[in-house]
């Protein structure tokens, strides 16, 4: 398990440890992305041990005829795309499940969408930060996390990761003249959710608390 006190060491020991083939590459990816996601109080620390990784680890051919490299941040990149991907997927496995007798795999797999959607947009802001991940990027992921399918307001996993995104990059988002006048139209969309009856009174009070952050200029000592 990767803790803060061990960092440095283990991190020498993945570099050492002798990834030699893209799949041995691929499978020490999923293992840190897995562990990132499911544990986001520590996904500062994995997007710090994904900065590293991607500099000290060389690309591997592609499998393809002529296909680009196969590099850590791609590789990665995939990973936090089929989350999304699957989120869906699940979704409609959900919306399908009708029947009393399902209700606990139901509540199972939303609890798992809530999870990963949640830590993967955590972990992507957190490799923003490591430059990892282009702004356009996670500005489209934004996008995608309010899209509502025609409905009048997102789904509750995507109102929390939302909530959690803002609270990690916001401040850097701002920094930008160009990501701070996107970011105005996101935190317009959420100020219309914190009134939205059709939310959670929870996360009405999480997107409130979003607001007077940014607010405050993200000095969380403003609104204790």
């Amino acid at each position: 398990m990767l803790i803060p006190e061990k960092f440095d060491l283990l991190k020498g020991q993945l570099v050492g440890s002798g990834i030699t083939s893209a799949d041995i590459l691929k499978g020490i990816i999923s293992l840190i992305f897995d562990k990132a996601v499911l544990r986001p109080t520590f996904c500062s620390m994995y997007a710090q041990l994904c900065s590293y990784l991607n500099e000290k680890l060389p690309p591997f051919p592609s499998d393809e005829p002529g296909g680009k490299e196969i590099t850590f941040k791609r590789v990665l990149w995939n990973n936090c795309q089929e989350v999304f991907e699957c989120a869906d997927k699940l979704r409609e496995e959900v919306r399908k499940m009708t029947a009393p007798e399902q209700e606990s795999e139901r509540k199972a797999k939303q609890k798992l969408i809530k999870l990963r959607t949640v830590g993967n947009t955590q972990l992507i802001g957190e490799l923003l930060k490591q430059t990892m991940v282009p702004e356009k990027i996670a500005l489209d992921i934004v996008q995608e996390l309010f899209w509502c399918d025609h409905k009048s307001c997102p789904e509750e996993a995507n109102v929390e990761a939302l909530c959690q995104f803002f609270n990690t990059i916001g401040k850097l988002l701002d920094e930008n003249q160009k990501s701070r006048r996107i970011c105005d139209i996101f935190l317009y969309c959420l100020k219309k959710l914190s009134t939205n009856p059709q939310l959670a009174p929870h996360l009405r009070f999480m997107v409130r608390d979003v607001l007077d952050l940014r607010a405050n200029n993200y000095c969380t000592s403003l609104i204790l």
